[in-house]
């Protein structure tokens, strides 16, 4: 994504779909769409925008981050996993979904990705030229684009933000 970023795609295998642990391990249908926490607690799906960013960036984050007793790292003296933990972070965004964009935000990121046609890409797409004014996002999203299209990577839905009867866990 050259000044912009980095696309990574994520195909893993189908061993490690089924047998994956920890950050890599299954996401099960109807949650949150992340895998599991280290406890096994299933995070619930939620369809507010900033319940989801809070409960990501809370619960789940806080859940896996690195203590001293789980780190593999060495730290210089006087320095702990705490010295380089920041909280809290990321900060909410502004943006957080296409209809928070502005009509003109929307315009310009549907104009540059009007050659992605799988529906996930083309919003995710829309959602980055819209929020940053850069049309160069575009051309990563037409690149992924074509390794949908030659099969080289499949397309992975993105799970349906379906209501659910179970409450969000307090972040």
């Amino acid at each position: 994504m050259g000044q912009y970023g980095i696309n990574a795609q994520i195909s893993p295998s189908a061993s490690l779909k089924t047998s994956g642990v920890g950050l890599l391990g299954p996401v099960v249908p109807g949650g949150l769409g992340v895998p599991a926490l280290p406890d096994g607690t299933r995070l619930p799906a939620v369809t507010d925008a900033a319940q989801r960013f809070a409960v990501l960036y809370g619960q789940f984050a806080d859940a896996w981050r690195l203590t001293d007793a789980t780190t593999l790292f060495d730290y210089d003296s006087g320095k702990t996993t705490a010295t380089y933990t920041v909280k809290p972070y990321p900060a909410a965004p502004k943006y957080q979904t296409l209809t928070d964009l502005s009509s003109d935000q929307t315009a310009a990121g549907t104009s540059a990705c009007s050659a992605i046609s799988d529906q996930g890409l083309h919003d995710d797409c829309v959602f980055d030229v819209g929020v940053t004014g850069q049309a160069g996002f575009a051309d990563t999203y037409a690149a992924t684009q074509t390794f949908y299209d030659t099969g080289i990577l499949a397309a992975t839905p993105k799970p349906p933000a379906a209501p659910s009867d179970t409450p969000a866990p307090a972040p």
